[in-house]
């Protein structure tokens, strides 16, 4: 998925481009996931979903511009099973309240009078299905209602990104048509026909107890990540015989932490996935050597220059996710510590669910989907031994 959305025309975005194909499939599952994406103008937004919306089968998806205020109710179609894409977010204003309901009921009903000569009457419109609603925004914030009812993504406006985009504008060649993509929708039909009844492991309770309930739209935002769980078993189905009833593995919650945990942790946080990944950083590095963190060392662990640091860190710490040493430093150069009782993270690494549960066996693997190597987790010895490997 990832390598068909870069060959459509997406650079970067490698998490973003997933998230929204498997919020797309979970059109075919009991509670859709609907997505919204953030970032300033000609931050590539529209571009990444719409050539992420192009693998999917054109029945499954509808496409709007804007909506007048009673639109959704008026709609002809059923949208049960549908991706609705809204070109941008504030297009749909008129209409935010109704759409609102068809997401989180799956069925919108408005009573309206009708004149027949002298007569008057009533009539009732009525139409069901709770869609993937996939949109983006230039504002930070939506409408708390709202707010709640998407998963928010952060277009990525770094330098590196940027250049990454001139370049490739660069060597694009200009494509006639777009090769395989009848190939991919037909194996997207394939693959929501029918999908199976998705059962939970026990250790998913661990992971429960581990989120940061003191937010209330946890509610809402663990179901949505058990939705997607199931989406990443349904995009293996192919490996799979054909079942009623089929677990989440443990390599599909790696693989849904990988992917899914810097959207979930910024959305639930309120603050810029960079900012939890900072705090996340932080507390590795403080938790590994016991002592206040530098930013050339928390560099070194993402794999970004200190300029992208220094310019999340204020905010990290305006949000209370990290904090400075009280101390002062040649040339201000302050270090960083976390803050006590923080939470920043959405779930539990999988090596901590690995740790806890030895039903999951002594050895557990699993392919990266952002690099596609095969990773392993190994249970650490008595004596200790390797605690991870990867090939």
């Amino acid at each position: 998925v990832g390598e068909k959305v870069e060959s459509l025309g997406v650079t970067g975005e490698e998490r973003n481009r997933r998230i929204i194909f498997l919020a797309g499939l979970t059109s075919a599952l009991a509670h859709p996931v609907s997505i919204l994406i953030k970032g300033a103008t000609s931050s590539g937004k529209s571009n990444l979903i719409k050539n992420v919306v192009k693998l999917f089968p054109p029945e499954l998806v509808v496409v709007r511009a804007s909506l007048s205020k009673l639109a959704p109710v008026y709609g002809r179609d059923s949208l049960t099973g549908k991706i609705f894409y809204l070109l941008e977010y504030h297009g749909g204003r008129d209409a935010q309240y109704l759409l609102r309901l068809q997401q989180s009921e799956g069925d919108i009903s408005r009573e309206f009078t009708t004149v027949t000569g002298s007569r008057r009457g009533t009539e009732i419109a009525h139409r069901m299905g709770s869609p993937v609603v996939l949109t983006s925004t230039t504002a930070t914030r939506v409408y708390a209602d709202d707010e709640t009812r998407f998963t928010s993504l952060f277009a990525d406006e770094s330098a590196e990104q940027t250049l990454a985009v001139v370049r490739a504008a660069v060597h694009r060649r200009p494509k006639r048509k777009e090769p395989g993509l009848s190939v991919w929708r037909e194996a997207i039909r394939l693959l929501i026909k029918n999908p199976p009844v998705y059962v939970f492991p026990d250790w998913f309770e661990t992971i429960a107890a581990k989120l940061p309930v003191q937010q209330v739209r946890v509610r809402r935002d663990w179901l949505r990540f058990l939705t997607l769980c199931k989406a990443i078993a349904l995009s293996r189905r192919f490996m799979m015989p054909s079942k009623e009833r089929e677990f989440i593995t443990f390599a599909d919650y790696c693989v849904a932490y990988r992917i899914l945990n810097p959207a979930f942790s910024s959305t639930v946080h309120g603050v810029h996935e960079r900012e939890i990944a900072i705090a996340e950083c932080v507390n590795q590095i403080h938790r590994r050597l016991d002592r206040p963190v530098r930013v050339a060392e928390i560099a070194e662990q993402l794999g970004w220059k200190e300029s992208l640091v220094y310019k999340f860190i204020k905010p990290a710490v305006d949000h209370c996710l990290v904090q400075y040493e009280s101390s002062t430093w040649p040339k201000n150069l302050k270090r960083l510590l976390p803050v006590s009782g923080a939470q920043p993270g959405f779930l539990p690494s999988p090596r901590y669910i690995f740790e806890e549960h030895e039903e999951i066996g002594s050895l557990a693997k699993y392919v990266d989907p952002l690099t596609g190597k095969t990773k392993t987790l190994r249970r650490r010895t008595a004596t200790g031994g390797l605690v991870q490997a990867a090939r």
